[in-house]
Parts: structure tokens; sequence; C-alpha cells
């Protein structure tokens, strides 16, 4: 009897966990609907740098990065994804001193920030290989 409850409680945990699950080709045909699938590389990139620079400046900052890793953070918590745990990857174990060493790394004119033109030289590569391997 007791081995049948515990049966039923996998089967639940099971079910709830098929729930949570997004059905990739429909997010794909969602995502298409609404024009997503439609967009350019340049488009892409400047979607992903407006998201980083904060306040529409025309470039990031360290605390933009900060703002941007407090914010993965929080989604992480709210969509119980678990990275934040330590099983992927760590965000908030990324400090000021990894941050300001990424803006250097790729911060070309050393003017202390990144802007459109470095940040797409650092997003171009991955979204090439992104694309490549779909």
């Amino acid at each position: 009897e007791r081995q049948q409850g515990q049966q039923g409680q996998h089967a639940a945990e099971a079910d709830a966990s098929e729930r949570r699950q997004i059905d990739l080709s429909t997010a794909i045909q969602i995502l298409s609907k609404r024009g997503y699938a439609n967009r350019s590389e340049e488009d892409e990139m400047q979607m992903y740098f407006r998201i980083f620079d904060g306040g529409n400046k025309g470039y990031i900052t360290l605390k933009d990065l900060k703002r941007v890793q407090k914010e993965v953070k929080e989604a992480e918590k709210e969509m119980d994804i678990g990275w934040s745990n330590g099983s992927v990857m760590d965000v908030g174990a990324v400090g000021d001193a990894t941050l300001e060493a990424m803006i250097e790394q790729f911060d070309h004119d050393r003017d202390g920030v990144i802007d459109y033109e470095e940040f797409k030289n650092v997003l171009e590569p991955v979204l090439l290989s992104s694309s490549d391997s779909l």
C-alpha cells in the first residue's frame, strides 16, 4: 500500500513537471506569429543591447551589468530554473571585479563603457554560432 502511494506521488510530480515544460514547437509558432522569427541578426543585436543599456544611453556600464545580473537571478527564482543554486551557473558569484574585467576586455576604445559596436563585436560570433546549430 505504501509503495502504491509513493508511485502515485511520483506520477503526480511527473504530471506537474510536464505541465511546466514548454513545448518547443508551440513556442516557435507563437514567436513566429509575433514576428520574432523574421528578425535580422542586426535587429537581434539591437534588442539585446537595449536590454543591457539601462536608460537608453548608448553604452553599457558596470551598473547596467549588475542590474541585468540581478534581474536574471530574480527571473531564475521566479521561474524555478535552479541555475543560481550552483547546479549550472552561479550568477550571484560574479562580483564587481569580474564584471569590470569583462568591460575592460571588450572596451576597445578604453572609455570605460561598452558601446553598441563593441557589444556587437562580442555578440555577433555568439549569434552566428547559435544560428549554425539550429
